[in-house]
């Protein structure tokens, strides 16, 4: 399930017609070779990929923690695989799980 908030469709609904067999295959090749990039280069190498692919970076993101919001702009991830946010006063928050939404984004 996702929020309400962010808006959801299938492929199957856009018209994009996807062989389930061909996408298994391709995915676990990817999977095992970014998984197999880690274990012989460790998380420094996964963190940039995750990076250059993100599309929420420099986005004003809200972050929900046992029943409190956080707001603040989205950062980076840390060596440890945090999500890290600038609040309102410039303080650096890290989150390393949690319920996490864009609320706007900038990009």
């Amino acid at each position: 399930s996702h929020p309400s908030y962010v808006p959801s469709t299938s492929l199957k609904d856009e018209g994009i017609a996807v062989d389930l067999h061909v996408f298994r295959k391709k995915f676990l090749k990817n999977f095992f070779l970014i998984y197999d990039e880690y274990c012989n280069k460790g998380f420094h190498e996964i963190k940039k990929l995750w990076i250059s692919n993100t599309c929420h970076l420099n986005s004003t993101i809200k972050i929900s923690r046992h029943n409190k919001i956080y707001t603040g702009i989205f950062d980076t991830i840390d060596d440890q695989g945090m999500l890290i946010i600038k609040n309102d006063d410039g303080k650096r928050l890290s989150f390393s799980n949690s319920s996490i939404g864009v609320i706007d984004d900038k990009k």
